[in-house]
């Protein structure tokens, strides 16, 4: 069974920390971690790459263009991501 959590990410610094941590932490671990960047100008990318370093194979970056919002984002990854179930993510 393939667990998806479809995070999605724009300018999320303030946050993403606790979030990461959060899913990190979570007594079911069988999941992949994929997320999609709407084209962030803060430091977002930069904490992403370090809990996919220290996370091996659990996080994994989509990479694609802008979408404008996170509906659009969701629906982008939707679309890139095959798995039996998919669990939705927004940065906030």
């Amino acid at each position: 069974m393939k667990v998806a959590i479809l995070l999605a990410t724009f300018n999320a610094k303030k946050h993403i920390r606790e979030l990461l941590d959060s899913l990190i932490n979570q007594t079911y671990r069988e999941f992949t971690i994929f997320y999609h960047d709407d084209g962030s100008e803060d430091e977002t990318l930069h904490f992403m790459a370090e809990f996919e370093k220290e996370n091996p194979g659990k996080f994994i970056s989509l990479k694609g263009p802008a979408t404008g919002g996170a509906k659009q984002n969701f629906m982008y990854m939707l679309g890139q991501v095959e798995a039996d179930y998919y669990f939705f993510c927004d940065d906030d």
